[in-house]
């Protein structure tokens, strides 16, 4: 009887010291893991391009990269665009960069974008940057932000 309680207690410490973890007793029940800013790159790249047609011409979204921002809340978005307009037809090529959240989504696991903010757009011609009207820079922010809202990375 006594070798019977011994070996029982034996065993449950035993089982219960091999199941313990450095993190503290709640880390069994929580689980994280690390996505690389690469890896949710190569998901961004498979969204784009994006063409829309607005009143004051065409705005193409070609591709969008992603970085940790100094916020460590946020992240920066720099996305490549091209703008047709009336003043210019040919269009023009920029990058506008915009401040956004993540969010996930435990029910699908999916990390989405969210409370994108524009925080300017820089054009490869500086020449032709100054024909691009108030309007079409205004309409370039909007459906960038229209666009991007809620994409699953």
């Amino acid at each position: 009887m006594y070798f019977k309680s011994f070996l029982s207690i034996f065993i449950a410490i035993f089982f219960l010291n091999g199941c313990s973890t450095k993190g503290g007793p709640s880390s069994l029940l929580s689980y994280s893991s690390t996505i690389s800013i690469e890896e949710i790159n190569e998901a961004l790249a498979k969204v784009f391009p994006i063409q829309k047609k607005s009143v004051v011409g065409s705005i193409g979204l070609k591709k969008a990269l992603l970085r940790p921002a100094p916020k460590s809340d946020k992240v920066a978005l720099s996305v490549a665009f091209s703008l047709k307009s009336f003043e210019i037809p040919e269009g023009i090529d920029g990058v506008l960069n915009i401040s956004a959240g993540l969010r996930y989504d435990p029910k699908t696991k999916k990390i989405f974008l969210k409370e994108l903010i524009p925080l300017g757009a820089q054009f490869s011609n500086a020449s032709l940057s100054s024909y691009v009207s108030k309007s079409a820079r205004s309409a370039l922010s909007t459906i960038a932000m229209r666009e991007l809202t809620d994409i699953e990375v």
